[in-house]
């Protein structure tokens, strides 16, 4: 019994420090300072003048005009294609490497461009992602993209997404499109490899 109550007060004392940790990271994050993590394609982060201990985001001068860029072509291009077309441009991502598609979604579907900070988009003890009508979602620092431009990018990439669950007439595998991941949610794509003799 005695175990019992005190893995109780474990898991209550466990709950009480994640939420202190999360309302401590939303109030930084509201006075401009980044939260840490990895710093988002697009910017750096530097000390923050009013406070050493503390570090904010700031534009980073060769990237963010590749944000701008993918942002461009994202109105009208898939993640497949832009990152060819960056690649094809010489363009490259970060210590050199070239565009790939998971690359540029992540620069396409990230709130740091657009200068917001989002908490609580995943269950912490599940792993999947929260509605969106439960993120908590904070102006944090300069965008690099203003909001309409980011808005049209996303209502064309859900576009396509709703198209694909039907499947695609242009697909030759069964089931593309259609079946999910009972963990994730994620649809199931086809990938090809070489065979190794």
């Amino acid at each position: 019994l005695l175990d019992s109550m005190l893995e109780v007060f474990d898991e209550m004392q466990s709950r009480q420090v994640s939420t202190d940790t999360r309302r401590s990271m939303e109030r930084n994050a509201r006075m401009g300072y980044f939260t840490g993590g990895n710093v988002p394609f697009g910017y750096r982060s530097v000390q923050a003048t009013d406070d050493p201990k503390r570090r904010r985001l700031e534009p980073e001068p060769r990237e963010a005009p590749l944000v701008q860029k993918i942002f461009e072509l994202g109105v009208d291009m898939g993640a497949v294609a832009i990152a060819e077309r960056l690649n094809a441009d010489g363009d490259r991502y970060r210590h050199g490497r070239k565009w790939r598609k998971a690359g540029v979604m992540g620069v396409l579907h990230s709130y740091a461009s657009i200068g917001k900070t989002v908490f609580n988009r995943k269950d912490r003890r599940t792993g999947r992602q929260r509605p969106p009508d439960q993120w908590i979602v904070v102006d944090s620092h300069e965008p690099i993209i203003d909001r309409a431009q980011w808005d049209a990018v996303q209502e064309r990439m859900n576009t396509a997404a709703d198209s694909a669950e039907h499947g695609s007439s242009r697909s030759t595998h069964v089931f593309t499109g259609l079946l999910r991941c009972g963990e994730c949610g994620a649809r199931l794509q086809a990938r090809t490899t070489l065979a190794t003799p």
